[in-house]
């Protein structure tokens, strides 16, 4: 061969030899980036054991509010804030959730910041009181309660229970001093709420997310006073600056519009509700109304009822009639009392109302 041609093989050989690459790029580069010295451990983002991935929901027993998420419920491993203006029902979900982590053989420790949770009305929404731990330091500050929240997440992820549901209530942020308020009372500082849990959030989240806990703040709303704004009307901001806002998967502005009657004449027994979806990064925002009767909590008759009058599925009278196409008739009185008593005791009914209430299709599972 000549001189010419054998100098062409060796540089076809050449070529085809740089041309081979390794076939799993991705397996190289999960073992150079953990290395040697087991730096950090790299796994694929569809492991189940991936932080951050939501393993499990919490109902807040609200058919309404549950339908505003969009995902039947709260996601334990994140943070959700629910504020809005004093007695629109924030304590009252609180309460409903740490019932049903209970419920799940979960665990739930509160941070009550105002000193105003009332024992009878856990206990009448289904919270064993007995089971239920009650954070008191000292003083309660932001501070505190950061402290506090850390030390029960390090021990979740230390003993390794992150398989055992945990909700951690912060009951409420706004009743949070800092202790620069208590200490220096006189002296302005504003801001220093802001910053102590934005800096707290950095560090917090992910601990969340790794004992896959429940993290539940409320808040109130209220009216910013002062300054210029190029919008006229009223200005709404939450205590504690935006470090909760960023924060959190979810957000959840509870709003009362009107009183839950116990017959159209009849007095007050509870309140009427909108839930705001104001921030879901899980689904898309959505609006659903709630009810809640006091000393009861969460009356989804009440809300199922008003739906159903809604869809017009009830015929009017002092009878109420509902028909369903290939469902048996169902009767009742006494308003949404009544109904409440029948789905008692009738839970296809009660599924079956529920899904025609929320525009499912029936006998879908939810």
């Amino acid at each position: 061969m000549a001189k010419p041609q054998r100098r062409a093989v060796k540089i076809a050989r050449a070529e085809k030899k740089s041309l081979k690459i390794k076939v799993d790029h991705l397996a190289d580069l999960q073992l150079a980036i953990a290395g040697k010295d087991k730096y950090a451990e790299v796994l694929r983002f569809e492991d189940p054991t991936v932080y951050g991935h939501v393993k499990g929901f919490c109902t807040t027993r609200s058919i309404g509010i549950d339908a505003a998420t969009q995902t039947n419920g709260l996601p334990f491993g994140r943070l959700v804030e629910v504020y809005g203006a004093e007695q629109t029902g924030k304590t009252t979900l609180t309460d409903h959730v740490m019932a049903q982590t209970q419920a799940l053989g979960g665990v739930c420790a509160v941070y009550d910041s105002e000193e105003r949770k009332d024992k009878q009305y856990a206990q009448s929404l289904g919270v064993d009181v007995a089971k239920l731990l009650s954070i008191q330091p000292e003083h309660k500050t932001i501070e505190a309660a950061i402290e506090t929240t850390r030390r029960a997440l390090d021990y979740w992820i230390a003993e390794g229970l992150t398989a055992v549901p945990l909700c951690i209530v912060w009951d409420s942020l706004a009743g949070m001093p800092t202790v620069e308020e208590i200490e220096n009372p006189t002296t302005k500082q504003p801001g220093v709420a802001a910053r102590e849990v934005r800096r707290a959030m950095r560090q917090l989240m992910t601990k969340v997310a790794r004992a896959n806990a429940l993290f539940l703040v409320t808040n109130q709303q209220y009216e910013k006073i002062g300054g210029f704004s190029p919008t006229p009307g009223a200005k709404k901001s939450t205590y504690g600056g935006g470090g909760i806002r960023y924060a959190a998967t979810m957000r959840l502005e509870m709003i009362r519009t009107g009183q839950l009657k116990a017959g159209s004449t009849g007095p007050a027994v509870g309140i009427e509700g909108l839930c705001r979806i104001f921030k879901n990064s899980m689904a898309a925002p959505r609006d659903e109304a709630f009810h809640i009767e006091w000393g009861r909590g969460f009356q989804n008759a009440a809300t199922i009822l008003e739906k159903l009058k809604d869809h017009r599925y009830i015929t009017p009278g002092a009878t109420y009639n509902f028909a369903a196409q290939g469902h048996q008739p169902l009767s009742w009185k006494n308003g949404w009392r009544g109904l409440a008593d029948l789905l008692a005791t009738d839970p296809a009914a009660y599924k079956l109302m529920t899904d025609i209430s929320l525009g499912l299709p029936h006998g879908v599972p939810r």
